[in-house]
């Protein structure tokens, strides 16, 4: 990852009067080293020692060290700049048996020995993915040392984006597109939804030549005017003129993008489709307009929910949230969220109009925005999938 990440983070931890610390959760290990973590459900993490983790002193001559199993070491090689970390520990040899907790301890103590904390009584941050014990085997080296949740500090170093992580965000929003153009292509009467799903998942992989972590939602017809999430793909065959509504996060180099987009499938909208989709159209035109640098964020979700309470609809979820190396970071745009919206932040701004379970059509447009100091800037290119014409 870039300097400016590392030496904003480092500036927060003196600033909490921390000397060092140690992040498990795959997104954090991403934000500060630069290293994208395979799946957990991976073979090589099946035999690690115990839970990747990157250690980091608040010192700039401190940077991320990584702690991680032989099996796993590949993805540093993927990083455009990884981390120094002390040689990865043999989790697994296919000729002579190894002890792989016990490497997995030893290269815990070999990264904190590096970090040179010394004998002194001091405060290290740890984030909510950190193994019990791993405190306990620290314990052993810095006999005075005193842990403290870290995620208020990490949050508050990830919530403005670097320069380096927009053009990464970009990225991955471009990619996105690519899925949302396939779902308007590819969503033809008699398709399933999973062959629907699949096939955006397909026309996103050859595009970019590779594998990539994909998720979200994607449902159709009755379903549409209800909010159950995770509610697709199944294989419910989706017919001529229904809704369907694809809900899209896709991981490009460790950041994310997640957008919404809604179409009628192989037939003219009707008045009923028509006015949802108008509804959730204006709400995130209104919620747009209002994402402006010092606004609360609350402030935003009040102007969502009037318009489409204008519009005769309820708001049944929230109205959007940032995204970084989580698909889903703070702030959110909720009625208790009094955090003003700042220059550099990246929203997805997510309104919905459904008809409840009475109904039989719903809407969702979902877009991903840069705040800027001159407003926000709308990074998702790809088109709505319905008009408002009547």
């Amino acid at each position: 990852m870039g300097v400016e990440v590392v030496s904003r983070v480092q500036e927060l931890l003196r600033a909490a009067d921390l000397k060092a610390v140690a992040l498990a959760s795959p997104d954090a290990i991403r934000y500060v080293s630069g290293v994208q973590l395979p799946l957990p459900i991976w073979a090589g993490t099946a035999m690690a020692g115990g839970v990747p983790m990157v250690m980091m002193g608040a010192h700039e001559s401190q940077g991320p060290l990584l702690v991680l199993a032989n099996t796993e070491a590949w993805t540093v090689a993927e990083a455009e700049s990884g981390p120094g970390f002390a040689q990865p520990y043999t989790a697994f040899d296919g000729v002579r048996a190894v002890n792989a907790r016990a490497a997995y301890h030893d290269a815990v103590a070999e990264v904190w020995r590096r970090l040179e904390l010394g004998n002194d009584a001091c405060r290290v941050g740890l984030d909510k993915a950190v193994p019990f014990f791993i405190a306990d085997h620290l314990k052993r080296y810095t006999p005075k040392i005193e842990f403290v949740d870290v995620e208020p500090t990490l949050g508050a170093a990830r919530r403005l984006k670097t320069f380096e992580e927009v053009a990464k965000l970009r990225a991955a929003v471009k990619v996105n597109d690519l899925g949302q153009k396939a779902f308007g292509e590819c969503a033809v009467p008699g398709i399933t939804e999973l062959d629907l799903w699949a096939a955006i998942v397909s026309r996103i992989q050859s595009a970019v030549g590779g594998r990539l972590m994909v998720t979200g939602e994607l449902v159709s017809g009755p379903r549409t005017a209800t909010v159950n999430y995770p509610g697709g793909p199944t294989r419910r065959r989706i017919e001529s003129g229904d809704t369907a509504i694809l809900d899209l996060s896709v991981c490009v180099d460790g950041y994310w993008s997640d957008t919404t987009n809604t179409v009628v499938v192989g037939a003219s909208a009707t008045s009923r489709q028509l006015t949802c989709f108008q509804a959730a159209r204006e709400a995130f035109e209104a919620g747009l307009a209002a994402l402006q640098p010092g606004t609360p964020c609350s402030a935003v979700e009040g102007v969502i929910r009037d318009c489409l309470a204008r519009s005769g609809f309820k708001t049944v979820h929230y109205v959007g949230h940032q995204i970084g190396t989580s698909v889903n970071e703070a702030p959110r745009l909720v009625a208790y969220e009094s955090d003003a919206i700042e220059v550099s932040m990246v929203f997805a701004l997510e309104p919905g109009a459904y008809e409840g379970p009475a109904g039989t059509t719903g809407a969702r447009l979902e877009k991903n925005i840069l705040v800027t100091a001159a407003g926000p800037e709308v990074l998702s290119e790809f088109d709505w999938g319905i008009t408002d014409e009547r």
